[in-house]
């Protein structure tokens, strides 16, 4: 189980957060069946900022992982899952934020469950 209480779910060799992120992409590769999507990308991770080297110390670099990335039409999108009383942290909102500054073509969405 996971320090917000949902447990892993293992499907298509992908291992997903929740039950609900397990579902969505389920729900996913149905719309791909039906073409009505694309190019269906399980956890896309993109690079916020590269590492650097401060004063001689090796800064990681931050990337945020999302939950799922793919076309639908000529759009680029990009979900996040949250599921039942699932909170966005302060960590998950910043990492957001940056992504979409970042990636003003593509749109976010958050899907609730």
């Amino acid at each position: 189980m996971s320090k917000y209480g949902a447990k892993k779910v293992k499907m298509d060799g992908y291992t997903f957060d929740s039950k609900a992120e397990a579902t969505r992409y389920w729900e996913l590769k149905q719309l791909v069946k039906k073409q009505e999507i694309a190019f269906l990308e399980v956890h896309p991770k993109f690079v916020l900022q590269p590492a650097f080297t401060y004063r001689g110390l090796r800064i990681r670099q931050i990337t945020y992982t999302a939950d799922f990335k793919y076309s639908e039409g000529d759009k680029i999108v990009i979900e996040d899952v949250k599921g039942g009383n699932a909170t966005m942290t302060q960590l998950f909102n910043v990492k957001w934020k940056m992504a979409k500054y970042q990636n003003p073509g593509i749109e976010f969405r958050i899907v609730q469950y």
